[in-house]
């Protein structure tokens, strides 16, 4: 489940699952949260399970919210942060600006 903040819509908490069953409902929420026209701050905590098509969409709005000079803040979680190794994602591997997978803003 994705969560806003109804006091600032770029908050946002996922719980649950962040798998390819939810892709699409995920993707809807982070663009909500994107097109607030700020920074986004993505709190992972909550989720259970990751895969990657989960892994995927994060980069994806890692990248996209770069692009429109946006930062975005995440807290990866432990679920998020093993299926990120398990698939072999490296630090700055790709990365235009930051990288998701070290911490570092972008």
């Amino acid at each position: 489940m994705a969560r806003h903040d109804a006091s600032n819509p770029a908050e946002l908490r996922l719980e649950g699952e962040l798998t390819v069953w939810r892709a699409g409902e995920l993707r809807n929420a982070l663009a909500t949260a994107l097109a607030s026209g700020t920074d986004v701050a993505l709190d992972l905590g909550g989720v259970e399970a990751a895969d990657a098509a989960g892994l995927q969409l994060l980069c994806a709005v890692h990248q996209t919210a770069a692009a429109r000079g946006h930062t975005l803040r995440v807290r990866l979680g432990a679920a998020v942060s093993q299926a990120a190794q398990r698939a072999g994602l490296r630090p700055r591997v790709g990365c235009r600006s930051g990288c998701l997978w070290t911490g570092e803003e972008g």
